[in-house]
């Protein structure tokens, strides 16, 4: 199906003056490596939401917003729907099963995971979890690996030396965060069938100063108890770092129930019209609906914010409220230019930016010059 829909994106870029260079030398790569169909527009890896909620309240989480003992579950028609995408488009890719709530709640995990090797039998499956279900003995370790995941991530809140008892008594490769043997792959020098491994981390709570200091502790656009995680020293996000950011020319995210958001810290999914409208599409709308999305008019316009305005960050009504900076936040991946989005049909130019200041002469919003829906005045948002 993807090359048939691959000639359609390819004849409309051919068109003269339809695209920018750089978006048309993109369009070319499609199909052309089978292990990478996507070619240039190829994420690194998916974040997924499995289950919405947690058993756990902790100071720095987003999770405690939610209601309290709610649980909302993905089903077995949006993750089939989402892995039919991914084998399609992406055999060969990971995901990172985590997002806003612990995963291992949900009552079908292992069943979930089965589905993902038989549907998507290339693609690498990577738990992060809070390590409750596994301690309390709901599951044990060969169970979760036997059912198809790659890799076990565990953040610790509770006795670190029973976890460690656990891991080493699996029988499967182990190490402590930052204790990885050298001999020994890391995660993106691993292949899915490469064998298991099992990592206990540090919850963020006690992670090092400097790895809070370099802006690996997310504020997830500020949607914190504030009151919670000021006692852990947070604060919200005034002046954002000025520093570009790979989550969304790396991540397509979706949450529990398939709605696409355009970043994995917009914990309570600004950007999916609150479960109801779905501005950026649903996993159920299948291979044309993700390359709507991944290509389409919000994700260009943040990619272009946050990579060439000279504001970065604060240019963007979600991104100016975010303090992460990932290891590689600077490198430019993303070569498919950004003046131009695919909206299912055609590619359409991105409308000039109109930037308004602040009467003190800091940057108050800026927007594209027409438009409705993302970028009509209904959205505009004050950055202070």
């Amino acid at each position: 199906m993807q090359y048939k829909l691959f000639e359609q994106i390819k004849k409309a870029a051919r068109v003269a003056g339809a695209t920018s260079p750089e978006m048309l030398a993109a369009v070319e790569s499609l199909g052309r490596d089978e292990k990478r169909p996507l070619g240039r527009f190829n994420p690194w890896a998916w974040c997924v939401e499995v289950t919405r909620g947690c058993n756990l309240a902790c100071g720095f989480c987003p999770t405690r917003l939610y209601p309290p003992g709610e649980r909302l579950f993905v089903s077995d028609e949006t993750w089939g729907s989402a892995l039919e995408i991914v084998n399609e488009l992406m055999p060969y890719s990971r995901w990172m099963i985590a997002n806003w709530g612990e995963p291992t709640l949900h009552p079908r995990f292992v069943e979930l995971m089965k589905m993902g090797k038989c549907i998507a039998p290339n693609l690498t499956l990577l738990l992060y979890t809070n390590g409750t279900q596994i301690l309390n003995g709901t599951f044990t370790y060969r169970e979760l690996f036997e059912a198809g995941l790659d890799a076990i991530y565990v953040d610790v809140y509770s006795s670190r030396e029973k976890h460690l008892e656990l891991a080493m008594a699996s029988g499967y490769q182990w190490w402590e965060e930052g204790k990885r043997l050298k001999n020994t792959k890391n995660l993106f020098e691993r292949k899915t069938k490469q064998g298991h491994f099992i990592q206990i981390s540090r919850n963020p709570a006690e992670w090092l100063p400097s790895k809070s200091n370099r802006g690996a502790l997310m504020t997830f656009c500020n949607d914190l108890d504030w009151e919670a995680a000021r006692k852990l020293g947070m604060t919200p996000v005034v002046h954002p770092p000025h520093r570009r950011c790979d989550q969304p020319v790396k991540f397509p995210t979706f949450v529990w129930n398939g709605y696409y958001v355009f970043c994995g810290q917009d914990v309570m999914n600004h950007t999916t019209g609150e479960y109801s409208d779905g501005k950026l599409g649903n996993v159920k709308d299948g291979v044309p609906g993700f390359l709507k999305f991944w290509l389409g008019r919000y994700m260009q316009d943040t990619r272009a914010k946050v990579h060439l305005c000279k504001d970065g960050r604060a240019s963007h009504e979600r991104c100016r409220q975010c303090c992460f900076v990932g290891g590689r936040a600077d490198v430019p991946i993303w070569r498919a230019g950004v003046r131009d989005y695919w909206d299912g049909g055609k590619f359409v130019p991105l409308p000039p930016w109109v930037k308004v200041e602040a009467p003190n002469g800091e940057l108050k919003r800026i927007f594209r010059k027409s438009g409705s829906g993302f970028f009509g005045d209904e959205e505009l948002r004050d950055v202070t």
